[in-house]
């Protein structure tokens, strides 16, 4: 087995190869673009073509030119937020032992797909437990096991500690 050294000398080299590394990337980022733009070009007139983005400012002015029609969705608000998540927990017939505000909040999800994820994970966790385990411990277990997952857990949070409802 090889060792590494990693020294000055080393980490020079590492950066001029680094850069060398980073010029060869573009070039292979613009041939896929390029190839890209092509593609949306021979596309035929009856074909709809359908792109979403998280970063449309990454995007440049060629790629935006190819769509006819630009639509920003936004973030639902927090009240939209909560009130999806009032709606999900009335499908359980157990108590969660949070309100849907302090759940949402624990859960802290960017968009309703987050949410959705969430909630797809505690149906599946609560089909796997058959009943072993009570609904509000383990509604506890996956907001703390998706809190640390998704790194917004900070320790003694009130919106991670559940509520008598």
């Amino acid at each position: 087995m090889r060792r590494l050294r990693i020294g000055p000398a080393a980490i020079r080299r590492t950066l001029r190869c680094g850069n060398h590394q980073l010029s060869r990337r573009n070039g292979e980022i613009k041939r896929v673009v390029t190839t890209l733009l092509l593609q949306l070009d021979d596309l035929p007139s009856y074909c709809v073509l359908i792109g979403a983005t998280n970063h449309s400012e990454l995007l440049d002015r060629a790629t935006w030119r190819r769509f006819e029609i630009r639509l920003d969705l936004e973030r639902p608000n927090d009240e939209r937020m909560t009130e999806y998540f009032a709606n999900r927990l009335k499908e359980y017939p157990e108590k969660s032992g949070y309100t849907p505000k302090r759940l949402c909040a624990a859960v802290g999800p960017k968009s309703v797909a987050e949410a959705k994820e969430f909630f797809s994970d505690l149906q599946r966790r609560l089909a796997l437990e058959q009943g072993q385990i009570e609904f509000r411990a383990l509604v506890k277990h996956r907001v703390t096991a998706w809190t640390t997952q998704h790194r917004r857990y900070d320790g003694e949070s009130p919106a991670t500690k559940p509520v008598s409802v």
